[in-house]
């Protein structure tokens, strides 16, 4: 008599640390955007504070955090 062929419960251990690197480069890929935006805006209203390069990158490291918490929810 054959047995029937079990369906794989363990997932790859490789997989996860393949998600989770991916979900860093992805928050640095966000948090770098914002950088980027604000430091465009801040040259393009002349402001050499930096004040929108900080506002952008504190928002995009917010938006990055709910993205990377969202999908470890998954």
């Amino acid at each position: 008599m054959k047995k029937a062929p079990r369906p794989h419960s363990k997932k790859k251990p490789y997989r996860e640390y393949i998600k989770y690197s991916g979900l860093g480069f992805q928050l640095l890929a966000v948090i770098l955007l914002g950088v980027f935006i604000g430091s465009k805006l801040d040259q393009y209203f002349e402001l050499e504070s930096g004040a929108l390069t900080a506002a952008f990158s504190l928002l995009f490291t917010i938006i990055g955090m709910y993205i990377i918490i969202r999908e470890v929810n998954k």
